[in-house]
């Protein structure tokens, strides 16, 4: 059976989110992911695998609304949230590798 799983960068993250709660998408994966927080009232919708990536100098996502994020999901096995200290070329490297092994191991 085919999957389709949506990765968004940056503001494409909630996006990715959105895929999941709204469209029925098997799998998200963000790297970045401004004004997810905006859309959390849908996290009961999240039964699909998540894989969050921020960056904790990142001021289109401050810490407080990935406290939001993680709160909001934590109940769900299915939703892994990583934290850098900066996402510069290894930082986003390192997320890159993480969400495409994720999404890997869910075939």
């Amino acid at each position: 059976m085919e999957k389709i799983a949506v990765v968004g960068y940056g503001f494409g993250g909630r996006y990715a989110f959105l895929a999941v709660t709204r469209l029925g998408a098997d799998a998200a994966g963000a790297v970045g992911g401004a004004n997810i927080g905006a859309h959390l009232d849908e996290s009961a919708r999240v039964k699909k695998p998540l894989t969050f990536h921020f960056a904790d100098d990142d001021e289109a996502v401050p810490f407080a609304e990935v406290r939001a994020i993680k709160g909001a999901l934590e109940g769900f096995g299915t939703t892994e949230i990583y934290r850098y200290p900066t996402l510069d070329a290894a930082g986003l490297l390192q997320a890159e590798r993480r969400v495409f092994a994720f999404l890997d191991g869910l075939r």
